[in-house]
């Protein structure tokens, strides 16, 4: 039996530990509606001073989020807030994208050996369906968010996929979800800085409803890819049919 390596185990129990400590915390609680109006001018005061810090160091944190489990649509949020639609848009996809790529690496590094020798008949069934078209499915479900953000990082670990797959294939599928958010946290911003008091109107202005919209479509987007996957297994099934009967009349 294969001995256990301490050290194989540390991202895996750094990342537990951070994910504990945000809980702990409640982090997430800064990047609540309250805390940016709240903040808003002193996050502007540390954008003039030093915008290439502030850039840097928003990326940063946004890795580092995703180590902590906060869900990314609150960060994408908060940099459309800070830097507006596009560059919000690119410092979220080089963040989003880093930390994905943090993750993958750290359960690749601990928890693949395991899984193979624990897990061998699922990981050979992943491994057939998955390895031989591997950006083609990661750029799937980031294009359509049928499986979670987090749990994508994980299961692409765990298989033999390149890093430059998995870093590509996520670059390019998150980029529309991430302009969406981004643009939302900008209209945020806009009416936060138009308005005293954010009301039930404010959240109904165009500026508002255009993002959620769009939001609310992508959102739609993994029922459409089920419906038109059953409908494409019905007609493979159908036409398959006669060829069938015809050997079977041989």
């Amino acid at each position: 039996m294969k001995k256990l390596n301490i050290k194989h185990w540390t991202p895996i129990t750094i990342i537990v530990i951070l994910i504990g400590v945000s809980c702990y915390f409640h982090l997430y609680q800064y990047l609540e509606l309250n805390s940016l109006k709240a903040h808003r001018d002193l996050l502007a005061s540390w954008q003039k001073q030093d915008f290439a810090l502030f850039s840097f160091a928003f990326i940063m944190s946004y890795a580092a989020a995703l180590l902590c489990a906060i869900p990314g649509s609150l960060f994408t949020i908060f940099g459309g807030f800070l830097f507006g639609t596009w560059q919000g848009s690119l410092y979220s996809a080089l963040g989003a994208t880093l930390g994905s790529f943090a993750i993958f690496l750290a359960v690749r590094y601990a928890l693949r050996d395991w899984a193979h020798q624990k897990a061998q008949s699922w990981v050979e069934r992943l491994r057939h369906g998955v390895e031989k078209n591997a950006f083609s499915y990661i750029l799937a479900v980031r294009l359509v968010p049928i499986v979670p953000f987090f749990v994508v990082n994980i299961a692409a670990g765990l298989l033999d996929i390149s890093a430059s797959t998995f870093v590509c294939a996520t670059a390019i599928g998150i980029i529309p979800e991430t302009v969406i958010y981004s643009s939302l946290g900008h209209s945020l911003n806009h009416l936060l800085a138009t308005n005293a008091n954010t009301t039930m109107n404010t959240v109904l202005s165009p500026e508002m409803l255009l993002p959620l919209i769009t939001l609310g479509c992508l959102a739609l987007l993994p029922v459409v890819y089920s419906y038109y996957k059953r409908r494409k297994a019905k007609k493979d099934f159908h036409l398959n049919q006669p060829q069938r009967q015809e050997d079977s009349s041989c």
